[in-house]
């Protein structure tokens, strides 16, 4: 049938109290500044305090010699949060009103409309559905379903609460529409919803089906949003859109079961333009989509017949999911702050941080596991400023106050983590380079030693020179960083073993002038090739542009001076910048602006994709480990076209859409 409607614990401080007032005293042979740690009260009485005597430090130290790191106290085990059971749905206190008021179509205390007869509940059943108000103290709108007995009618049960306050029924919503799509007898129901308000045109459409408890929605998608003819002030993006989609049922695996099939088309208009004052409104540019969704036993979830066969995860308006087997389903877990895959690809973990309005919830760090299917939270004190999965399968995190741990995930006990920061493992798991002062440190955990390997001049103002966001060679012989001051970002490189640390400032030779305020780099899967992708948006007359350079085996020298060749000048100066390589290490993906390129290492050039979006955001550009393809994710400002994430194939066929709404980043099982 074709569809064509135009239609949006508590663990407060529990192990932190015996380490807030903890400092580490790294004497690192004059690479960086003394401490002197306070003492910590314990059952036993106070430890012992550790002083430092400052040396005289030169700017850049001449020797790089490891300093001990302090053995710390141990910590407790963290708790875990036990899954909360599905509550049943309290009985309505005027339960036999609503019953009354849907039969007769009329009530006292209640009104009702759009009556439908058919059996929603279970095949064969005689149920009324009808849309209900004044439910509750609070005057709730919702879809009510009452069922025939031997004796009369009886309130079977309800939608979730749509409205409240109507004394009458909203003309926002249209009759119901039964279906039973998959043959069961069961009958689920399609309702449209459609509004204009303000020079805003609104529609959706919701699909229904009794769960066992209520009438849950098992999909729903905006089929209009259309602020052409609101007030400027009442557009929230720097431009007007036209969003409209329709959907039909289409059997796309040939089951006998039909998946939906949405097909979207949003035009884009300047924002300082109305219909009100346009009779025919200019546009920026249009774009449609197409999206399937497959019925999975509880929901209809994405799902793409062309889409990558690989696993990843991705984040949609906080809700983590799971892509396996060309479809994707949720896996229960809200208000997602990050997440990653362990280094063996079986477990995934995530951060969470929940709504002011949820008082009784506590931040924690999760980990599912894709053997079991079973995940384990663990509460904590506040959001991790910071996490990573270690080599050996633990998790290392740091709160805002007090200093990094390590947690086992497989029974909750946890360690401290000597090393100043989280920061990245090398290859081989055996050092971790981070970030501190505008420096780069190395931590070994064989040795429990540490050492400076960049140090930022004294001093700041415009002579700051910082070492940020290092990455290890995939070769473990070189640590590429982003070399950042007051004014632009280079691309810095230095061999992890030096003989003694380096100046920030002498990481600017690295980069042969091609400083930039906005930078990206990565390193080709073989360590032998750097790319590094810059952009100045306040100037036209210096684009975004692709550089590679070959990097040797590091010898002899601490800092790296490779030679750059120009693979790719762009034209574009605004938007954002993503950069990945392909497995195979052949060519490099590039997203800046609104245009997607694939470069050859051979200099060979090819613009995949120019998306006519105004003001979007990449979030996403990952190769799959396979190098079937890769996955580029969009955001944007608008209201109807917000987010999207694409799947390109590495065979240059078309772009296949996989999810829209609010998609955030989306991470590769390895």
């Amino acid at each position: 049938m074709k569809r064509d409607r135009q239609t949006k614990n508590a663990v407060a401080g529990l192990w932190w109290g015996i380490m807030t007032s903890l400092a580490i005293a790294l004497a690192v042979s004059a690479c960086s500044a003394p401490a002197t740690s306070a003492p910590t009260s314990t059952a036993e009485g106070p430890p012992p305090t550790w002083t430092a005597t400052p040396p005289a430090t030169p700017t850049i130290p001449p020797t790089a010699t490891p300093a001990p790191i302090l053995t710390l106290p141990a910590l407790p085990a963290l708790p875990t949060v036990a899954p909360q059971p599905t509550v049943p749905p309290t009985p309505f206190p005027d339960e036999q009103a609503i019953v009354d008021t849907v039969v007769n179509m009329r009530g006292d205390e209640h009104w009702a409309a759009h009556r439908t007869d058919g059996s929603f509940t279970t095949a064969g059943a005689e149920e009324i559905l009808a849309l209900v108000g004044n439910i509750g103290d609070l005057d709730e709108v919702r879809w009510v379903i009452v069922g025939k007995t031997d004796t009369g009618y009886r309130l079977r049960g309800t939608s979730q609460v749509l409205a409240t306050g109507f004394g009458n029924a909203p003309p926002h919503y249209f009759p119901p529409e039964p279906a039973d799509f998959d043959g069961d007898g069961q009958q689920e129901v399609v309702v449209d919803y459609f509004k204009m308000q303000y020079g805003w045109i609104t529609g959706s459409a919701t699909l229904y089906r009794w769960d066992g408890q209520a009438l849950a929605t098992i999909w729903g998608a905006p089929t209009a949003v259309d602020n052409t003819m609101a007030n400027r002030q009442d557009v929230p993006a720097s431009y007007r859109e036209n969003y409209l989609a329709d959907w039909d049922w289409v059997d796309l695996t040939g089951d006998g079961v039909p998946e939906i099939v949405l097909q979207e088309r949003v035009t884009f208009h300047p924002a300082d333009e109305s219909l009100w004052e346009e009779d025919d409104l200019a546009a920026l540019g249009e774009e449609d989509g197409e999206r399937a969704f497959r019925w999975d036993g509880q929901a209809l979830r994405p799902f793409a017949p062309g889409g990558p066969a690989g696993t990843f995860a991705y984040v949609d308006s906080g809700e983590l999911w799971l892509w396996r087997d060309r479809a994707a389903r949720p896996l229960g877990a809200r208000h997602v702050e990050t997440f990653a895959w362990s280094q063996d690809g079986q477990r995934l973990a995530w951060s969470t941080q929940p709504q002011p309005q949820e008082a009784a919830e506590r931040p924690t760090l999760s980990v599912w596991d894709a053997a079991t299917g079973a995940t384990r939270a663990f509460s904590l004190a506040g959001v991790p400023v910071a996490w990573r999965w270690t080599p050996d399968g633990r998790l290392a995190y740091r709160l805002p106050e007090g200093p990094a741990a390590i947690l086992d995930p497989d029974t909750g006990m946890q360690e401290p983590l000597p090393a100043g920061s989280l920061g990245t493992w090398s290859p081989d798991g055996g050092r971790l380079v981070y970030e501190r002062d505008g420096g780069l440190f190395i931590y070994e955990p064989a040795t429990g030693q540490e050492w400076a390997l960049v140090v930022a001049p004294e001093g700041g103002g415009q002579e700051a020179t910082w070492a940020l966001e290092p990455a290890w060679s995939p070769r473990g012989d070189w640590v590429a960083c982003i070399v950042e001051t007051p004014d632009f970002a280079a691309l810095g490189l230095i061999t992890p073993d030096a003989s003694a640390p380096a100046g920030s400032t002498d990481l600017l030779e690295t980069f042969d002038g091609r400083e930039a305020p906005a930078l990206q780099f990565a390193w080709s899967p073989d360590g032998a090739q750097l790319a590094a992708l810059t952009a100045d948006p306040r100037f036209e007359q210096r684009p975004p542009a692709l550089d590679v350079a070959d990097v040797s085996p590091a010898a002899g020298d601490a800092v790296g001076r490779p030679e750059w060749r120009e693979m790719l000048q762009l034209e574009t100066t605004t938007g954002t910048l993503a950069l990945a390589w392909s497995p195979a290490g052949e060519r490099v993906t590039v997203a800046a602006g609104d245009e997607i390129w694939e470069v050859t290492t051979a200099g060979a050039a090819t613009l995949r994709h120019r998306f006519a979006v105004p003001g979007l955001r990449w979030t996403t550009l990952a190769w799959a480990p396979d190098g079937s393809g890769y996955l580029a994710g969009l955001g944007t400002a608008g209201a109807g076209y917000t987010g999207h994430l694409y799947w390109f194939p590495a065979d240059g066929s078309p772009p296949v859409l996989l999810a829209g709404g609010y998609p955030d980043e989306a991470h590769w099982s390895p």
